[in-house]
């Protein structure tokens, strides 16, 4: 099956998409380049080789906590292929502390990358040319340095640099930005790459205390789904109100207009014996702009081998729209939401999050809601009719929050209208109390506050 990489990627139903095929770089190879020189002593991810030559470690006098070095770190970069992103989520395990190796992590297709921290220099060195072996599709992978011309073309095949060096400063990693990194087969490279990055920085995440994953989040109840991201895949028509089912829904803390789905295909999910995702999932948006919702890059704990979804990302085109261009919802707003071609929306109206099954940009793509995966997380994905690849099966999804009393009725859209406090239960608050925990609503923006 091929896959449309153009504004968004279309996936058979029941295709294996979870594995996901090259990309071809760009700007491409240069056609005249010349080819690196191979390096001899390489460092390969699936042998005992010692540490490079190349490389000097020490573990005497650390400026660098060895503990501090493992977890997780939110990986971004600059793409260099526009099918992959800009970000993404890795994992460093210390696997010897008096040698300083590390293994990185959580890449896609579950490859696994060696380095060595130099504690006494705040350094983490990644070796060049490691084989990272055959992938699920039998493609040879290695990770590996490349080189640009004087023109800014790339160079086929191996860097003569052997390594990328990272700075270690506190909770962030920075690597040259000219350090090319590539996760592919130098020997094969027309057969395009899984990863083409430059300006690397690995930032550790904050660890959240796993007694309360709630920490930072107050329950609103239970919101009911109207889920188009998973169940049209199953031959599931979410439009029904039969396959409908509630979902709790939380608020943030510091940013009322931030929500989450708590584990949404788990529970009273109609596929949730599908799903063999051990980790709890969110679907996360953002309804500061009540016209134009967007999502945020959050695992959605929804794993099924059967349909290759490893991993997957609830989204809008919205948002993929604004990550794809690299710009913010205003920019996107002013610049791209007048076209006479565009149509699109997800809306937050009366309490309900609605996207629709007709979202159109330029080149007539029908559903608003998209879907993400560890390739390529900010969205774009869309299911077709395995009997007709090129009609998309409908995706409509709602988000209805949980009602209060009629707080969400008959709400006006008038951004500048009456402010209004209800209590928890529903209940107008004239003259809220200092302190008191209430439901603020001016027009169609509803959010919990502390008076």
């Amino acid at each position: 099956m091929q896959r449309s990489y153009f504004l968004l990627m279309a996936f058979a139903c029941g295709a294996l998409y979870g594995n996901a095929e090259r990309a071809l770089p760009q700007p491409p190879i240069a056609a005249d380049s010349s080819i690196g020189s191979v390096v001899k002593d390489v460092y390969t991810a699936d042998t005992q080789q010692n540490t490079p030559p190349h490389i000097t470690c020490r573990a005497s006098e650390n400026n660098v906590d060895a503990s501090s070095i493992g977890g997780n770190y939110d990986w971004t970069f600059n793409p260099l292929i526009r099918t992959i992103g800009d970000s993404g989520v890795l994992s460093i395990s210390v696997l010897d502390t008096s040698k300083g190796e590390v293994e990185i992590s959580g890449f896609d297709m579950d490859v696994k990358i060696k380095g060595i921290i130099d504690y006494n220099a705040s350094t983490l060195t990644i070796p060049s040319d490691q084989n990272l072996g055959i992938d699920a599709q039998g493609y040879q992978n290695y990770f590996y340095l490349k080189e640009k011309n004087d023109k800014g073309d790339l160079l086929a095949g191996l860097s003569d640099k052997t390594a990328s060096i990272g700075v270690i400063d506190g909770d962030k990693i920075t690597f040259s930005p000219e350090d090319i990194w590539a996760i592919g087969d130098y020997n094969d490279e027309a057969s395009g790459f899984i990863y083409l990055t430059d300006e690397n920085v690995f930032t550790k995440k904050k660890e959240v205390d796993p007694s309360d994953p709630n920490s930072g989040w107050t329950s609103l109840g239970n919101a009911t789904l109207q889920d188009g991201w998973v169940l049209p895949r199953f031959g599931i028509d979410q439009r029904d109100a039969k396959n409908w089912y509630e979902v709790e829904l939380q608020q943030n803390d510091e940013n009322p207009n931030l929500y989450r789905l708590v584990d949404p295909y788990k529970g009273n999910c109609p596929v949730k014996d599908k799903n063999t995702s051990k980790t709890t999932g969110y679907i996360q948006f953002n309804v500061s702009n009540p016209d134009f919702v967007t999502f945020d890059e959050v695992d959605a704990g929804f794993v099924c081998g059967s349909v290759g979804i490893s991993k997957m990302f609830a989204s809008n085109m919205v948002t993929y729209y604004c990550k794809s261009f690299k710009i913010s919802l205003d920019d996107f707003i002013k610049n791209y939401s007048y076209s006479p071609t565009f149509k699109t929306g997800s809306t937050f109206k009366n309490g309900v999050v609605t996207l629709p099954a007709e979202s159109t940009f330029l080149y007539g793509w029908y559903n608003d809601t998209t879907f993400g995966y560890p390739g390529d997380p900010d969205g774009g994905a869309q299911w077709t009719d395995p009997d007709n690849n090129r009609k998309f099966l409908n995706m409509e999804t709602k988000i209805f929050f949980p009602s209060l009393s009629g707080i969400f009725d008959n709400a006006v859209d008038d951004l500048n209208a009456e402010v209004e406090y209800y209590n928890l239960q529903g209940v107008r608050v004239e003259k809220p109390r200092a302190g008191e925990i209430v439901v603020k609503r001016q027009g169609t923006s509803v959010s919990k506050i502390i008076f």
